[in-house]
């Protein structure tokens, strides 16, 4: 049995297995489409470089993507088709959909609530479209949701896992700066929650 943070996310896992689903059946006929557009050409053309020229565009042009291309350019050995380059998103597409309904549930205690904000997640347009784009978008919003899954507001007190909100946190801003916003909203209800509860 999981331990820990492991047993704490796993055991609020199964809230979103029906909007995960969901984005899986949505995504299925999206990664066959024929050609990229100007992003995903990007995204093929700087991961497909060797390791060490990659590293050194990583270093030099861009950083604010590496984690996303680094992986792309191990993912880019077992494939190379342009489904293939897109499936890479679909799993976190679905984290993002599992976590975001683990988060809710942690939240709440509501299981409907939980499954239905799944369920929403997953048919969200843009979320959609994150899943099956050969873009890092789909991680950002995974990382996004782990860093709310870090916070537990019920109690006394906010609780928060320093760890899982340090990954969300950092592997949000570290594949697309702009995610700072989106990790804006759950810090800031950690620091104004302790200090109202402190008052």
């Amino acid at each position: 049995m999981p331990t820990g943070r492991a047993a704490q996310i796993a055991r609020r896992l199964p809230t979103g297995l029906l909007g995960g689903t969901v984005l899986l059946i949505l995504a299925a006929g999206k990664l066959e489409r024929p050609g990229f557009w100007a992003d995903e050409s990007s995204t093929a053309w700087i991961a497909g470089r060797p390791l060490p020229q990659l590293l050194r565009v990583v270093g030099a042009e861009e950083a604010n993507m590496g984690p996303y291309y680094l992986l792309v350019n191990g993912w880019l050995r077992l494939g190379d088709s342009d489904a293939w380059l897109r499936a890479l998103s679909v799993p976190f597409g679905v984290a993002a959909v599992l976590l975001t309904s683990a988060a809710v549930h942690r939240w709440t205690r509501r299981r409907g609530l939980a499954v239905a904000a799944g369920v929403a997640l997953a048919l969200a347009p843009m979320m959609r479209h994150f899943t099956v784009e050969a873009r890092g978008y789909s991680m950002v919003v995974a990382a996004a949701a782990l860093a709310l899954f870090a916070i537990d507001p019920r109690g006394e007190r906010v609780r928060v896992d320093p760890v899982l909100l340090g990954i969300g946190v950092g592997l949000a801003t570290a594949v697309n700066i702009t995610a700072i916003t989106c990790v804006a909203a759950p810090l800031t209800l950690v620091v104004a929650s302790s200090a109202l509860r402190e008052n």
